[in-house]
């Protein structure tokens, strides 16, 4: 089954929204593809049920490897998108989109899709 792009989110609110009823999870940093400036967060609640979080066009990149009690804020600036949570996270990037899963497995569309 392809989540994209039906089950992808990328408004402010519904974004503010996920990331508020995911707060206090756990945090991994999932993937990270320097080359096409992408990231991959994953949090969830030691369980296979988990919210990605994934950024695209990614100008600066900070995370730790994992963190509990995540906090994951979205605030957009000088038309970047900033994805921070204290010091374990500062993403600046051109997009985020987040998807909620039942399993480990997310899809992605192909290149040039």
């Amino acid at each position: 089954m392809s989540m994209w792009p039906a089950s992808w989110i990328s408004d402010d609110q519904h974004l503010a929204m996920l990331f508020t009823k995911w707060r206090g999870s756990r945090a991994e940093a999932w993937a990270y593809n320097v080359s096409h400036g992408q990231f991959l967060l994953r949090l969830h609640r030691l369980a296979s049920h988990s919210l990605f979080i994934w950024c695209k066009s990614c100008q600066y990149v900070s995370f730790a490897s994992h963190w509990s009690d995540s906090a994951v804020q979205v605030a957009s600036s000088s038309g970047q998108v900033v994805l921070s949570d204290h010091e374990y996270l500062s993403v600046s990037c051109g997009a985020v989109f987040a998807a909620e899963t039942d399993g480990y497995d997310i899809q992605f569309p192909a290149p040039g899709a």
